[in-house]
């Protein structure tokens, strides 16, 4: 980005399950204020994502959108979970560059000025995550997230017409191109949003083990396609096509 360009940034905070917003959100909004000083160009709004809270997590959120003017409430019908919240973000705020962080892992908050940097200084359209998990018995497996992440608005647009063929998931964002940039993950890494392999692994088993037995094709025949059957509704039911419905929008 041109030094002395004014940019606008909306920072999407999903908020569900949190039993109090003001230690998280006071802590964003420092790093923020740290980075301030580093880009005084790029301005800040806060898009709080009301996704279904229950009562007293619903008057903190108006509390503090009421606190500081730069904070807007979005609250959706009911609870769609973290992507379907991020997505109405996306859709609904308009800014340059859009910042989504998850609240569940608060120890991803101290890379915010990393992801800024590498957007300002880097010329990164997207930024995200990646880490070394151990996902297999046989060793670790390198695994990119954008579960938190940064995106440009050409970048935003080329997510959403992706998640108009496919679905939405920001998984998406490792395959629509533009200049990218990966993290070092810390603390737990997020729940994937892919089905579970055990059904294949419980199948190749049992293959193995009662291959040898002539009537037990039959048997492995139908438990075979009960898995595909399984995992097909699974697949179409991962990535919804419409993730939420919005219930009231201040600004």
């Amino acid at each position: 980005m041109q030094k002395g360009v004014v940019m606008q940034v909306a920072v999407i905070i999903p908020w569900s399950e949190t039993k109090e917003i003001l230690p998280p959100l006071l802590t964003i909004r420092k790093q923020l204020a740290d980075c301030a000083r580093l880009w005084p160009q790029i301005h800040y709004d806060y898009w709080l994502i009301d996704d279904g809270t229950a009562t007293a997590i619903r008057t903190q959120l108006c509390q503090a959108q009421a606190r500081w003017p730069e904070c807007h409430l979005l609250t959706l019908s009911r609870h769609f979970g973290f992507l379907g919240a991020a997505q109405a973000g996306l859709v609904t705020a308009t800014a340059d560059a859009y910042l989504i962080l998850d609240v569940a892992y608060p120890a991803q908050f101290a890379a915010i000025p990393q992801l800024l940097a590498a957007m300002n200084d880097g010329g990164c359209a997207i930024v995200g995550f990646a880490s070394e998990q151990p996902r297999h018995w046989w060793g670790q497996e390198a695994m990119v997230t954008f579960h938190d992440c940064l995106v440009t608005t050409p970048a935003k647009r080329a997510l959403l017409q992706a998640a108009a063929r496919a679905g939405f998931s920001l998984e998406l964002l490792a395959e629509i191109g533009f200049k990218q940039k990966l993290l070092a993950w810390s603390g737990p890494w997020p729940k994937s949003p892919h089905t579970s392999r055990w059904p294949w692994a419980a199948v190749v088993g049992a293959v193995i083990f009662c291959g040898w037995w002539w009537p037990s094709a039959v048997a492995l025949n139908m438990i075979l396609s009960g898995v595909v059957l399984w995992q097909w509704r699974q697949q179409r039911q991962r990535l919804p096509r419409i993730g939420y419905v919005v219930s009231s929008i201040q600004r």
